[in-house]
């Protein structure tokens, strides 16, 4: 008979606290941008059962070091976009907004460098033509 896995406390912990945190700042809409072929806008959908609203590590939690519970290395999305962004249908076509990135990634530097060899910067993303 399989064993069923729990959660540690200390990880439900950190996961309600990201979750919250980013639904407080963003509102359960998708923060996402999509290239519509003119720029650069805002997703901004709400949720709905075949789309819902989920938040997302901007980096992967794992890189994220003590600070992965923190609302700002996060960011709400759509699946859809979230798919697009890190899933198997990774395009150019949805990013992360500049400054959301670069918040967080100024953030993570500063929590993971105290154990671990600096960050590169985060990669130059191409402005789809």
């Amino acid at each position: 008979m399989r064993e069923i896995r729990r959660a540690r406390p200390e990880t439900l912990k950190w996961k309600k606290k990201f979750r919250d945190g980013v639904f407080a700042r963003d509102g359960r809409i998708c923060r996402m941008e999509i290239w519509n072929g003119y720029g650069w806008f805002e997703h901004g959908i709400k949720g709905s059962a075949s789309n819902p609203i989920d938040p997302s590590h901007i980096y992967p939690s794992t890189q994220c070091g003590s600070v992965k519970g923190e609302p700002i290395v996060g960011i709400a999305s759509c699946r859809d976009c979230h798919r697009r962004y890190e899933g198997k249908l990774r395009d150019h076509a949805v990013r992360v907004p500049p400054d959301r990135e670069e918040a967080a990634y100024r953030l993570i530097t500063i929590a993971v460098t105290k154990w671990r060899v600096a960050r590169k910067l985060p990669p130059a993303r191409p402005e789809a033509a």
